[in-house]
């Protein structure tokens, strides 16, 4: 039996300034031969577990087309499931658990759009979102496959290929029936 599910909800402090919070559980299953134990010599896999939790603030003025958000989250992953990788020339495809990992940070975004702002006849927005992530193991990591990213991976290790900044931007032109956009 799974459970996964979540809740989330907002507080409007004011007409432009909001409060959020919200939790969530979700899962991912290992695959069928995992889950028998026939791709780990019989030991079977666990299904991975993910707790979310999530708390900030959401700023919009929707006069001057301006929004902002500052969102802290925390995710803790319980036998978290990794594949091994074909790509490296070794692997096998198979999926282990790997143990437990956390990972918490804080994402600060902010939105714009002078042509709705300037009243001009096409809409112009504009964003820029810039996240910073802890991601670590919780565990030492016994990986049977020497080629697995997390093979030899130590309690305190950052998490492979979970980068500690990311930033995104992006803007737009959007008329009555058609918009382009670009983003990187």
């Amino acid at each position: 039996d799974v459970v996964a599910g979540g809740v989330g909800a907002t507080y409007d402090c004011t007409d432009n300034f909001k409060l959020l919070a919200g939790f969530h559980r979700g899962f991912s299953p290992p695959s069928p031969r995992g889950a028998t134990g026939q791709e780990t010599g019989g030991t079977r896999l666990e299904e991975e577990e993910a707790l979310a939790s999530e708390f900030g603030f959401r700023y919009l003025n929707a006069d001057r087309a301006l929004g902002t958000q500052l969102i802290y989250f925390y995710t803790h992953f319980n036998d978290l499931i990794v594949t091994d990788i074909l790509a490296t020339g070794g692997g096998t495809g198979d999926d282990e658990n790997v143990g437990k990992i956390f990972s918490t940070g804080l994402e600060l975004g902010i939105q714009y759009d002078p042509g709705l702002d300037r009243n001009w006849k096409f809409s112009n927005p504009w964003f820029l979102t810039a996240t910073y992530t802890n991601a670590r193991l919780l565990n030492d990591v016994n990986s049977a496959n020497p080629e697995s990213y997390f093979a030899g991976g130590k309690r305190g290790n950052w998490v492979p290929y979970i980068p500690e900044w990311t930033f995104t931007m992006g803007s737009g032109v959007h008329f009555e029936l058609i918009g382009f956009d670009l983003t990187g």
